[in-house]
């Protein structure tokens, strides 16, 4: 790999770095802004193709963190002990359900009334 990738950490431009160099810095940051020769300005690391692979590692512990997650925190087990899940949405979609109608009813009260 070559070393063409320079860095702006702590107020000071630091390279040139290879993609390995980038990976093992310990102050190289997503948002860590870098240029190479062709650039015409210093760009976040997140934003340059090249570069996306330094931060894999890191994307993959996310991945895992948000697949040992439930997707929906209202899943609950039907009682059958099966697999399958049934959703029940939250309460707060129910008051939105609720307040909708009374508004909907109200403006047809005062559109008949107005006859």
């Amino acid at each position: 790999m070559e070393k063409i990738w320079y860095v702006y950490i702590e107020g000071k431009k630091e390279g040139p770095y290879d993609v390995g160099d980038l990976r093992s810095h310990p102050k190289v940051t997503p948002d860590t802004l870098a240029w190479r020769p062709g650039f015409s300005q210093w760009v976040p690391m997140r934003s340059i193709f090249e570069l996306i692979e330094v931060f894999k590692d890191e994307e993959l512990k996310d991945e895992e963190e948000v697949d040992n997650k439930p997707p929906f925190k209202s899943l609950k087990p039907i009682e059958d002990d099966t697999l399958a899940l049934r959703y029940e949405p939250p309460t707060f979609y129910l008051w939105i359900f609720v307040a909708i109608v009374i508004v909907l009813y109200t403006f047809y009260l005062l559109y008949n009334g107005q006859r």
